[in-house]
């Protein structure tokens, strides 16, 4: 209850220690009303961080970025589910394995960070950002995984394009989804 509290009154993430599973706090985004972002930090540059920590993972481009030891830890996390996220048979189940992934950076004590150009300090991305960017990095590379699983019998072939131009699209579509969900459990 006194999480529910906190999470309530306040717009920074719960304590990580606090935070198990991040299936537990999908009301988090609910209860969430403002969305700290960068640019409205302008004159409370005190506030920012100047130097993110090794757990941390860093929104953004560039070499220096990548090499992060957070970044780097956070690929090797989206590595271990991208199979399962990307044969999975629903968005509730793509959800949730995203909700997982951020839940393994915040157990550590890492948040997601993005630097506010203007004053060169980094600021904590709200919980939706952190969910998008994980679940954009679990997609990359999702035709390759899913066509090794048809090749390694995972899964079966969707309809061909000529087919999923009809009205049998949808029919394939529920068929390949009750087959991706079947193997996953």
């Amino acid at each position: 209850h006194s999480l529910l509290l906190l999470i309530a009154t306040s717009h920074k993430f719960p304590k990580p220690e606090r935070v198990r599973n991040l299936r537990n706090i999908t009301h988090h985004t609910q209860l969430q009303t403002t969305t700290t972002k960068p640019t409205q930090h302008k004159d409370m540059a005190s506030e920012g961080l100047q130097y993110p920590t090794k757990h941390d993972v860093l929104c953004g481009r560039g070499g220096k970025i990548n090499e992060h030891p957070g970044n780097v830890r956070f690929r090797a996390i989206v590595e271990e589910y991208k199979e399962q996220y990307n044969l999975a048979s629903n968005k509730n189940n793509k959800a949730n394995i995203s909700r997982d992934v951020v839940g393994q950076i915040f157990d550590c004590g890492g948040r997601f960070l993005k630097k506010d150009a203007m004053t060169g300090r980094w600021f904590e991305e709200d919980l939706d950002h952190a969910l998008k960017k994980t679940s954009q990095a679990l997609r990359e590379g999702a035709p390759k995984i899913r066509a090794r699983a048809v090749r390694e019998g995972k899964l079966t072939a969707p309809a061909s394009k000529k087919s999923k131009k009809s009205s049998t699209s949808t029919l394939s579509r529920n068929t390949y989804q009750r087959q991706t969900s079947a193997m996953i459990l």
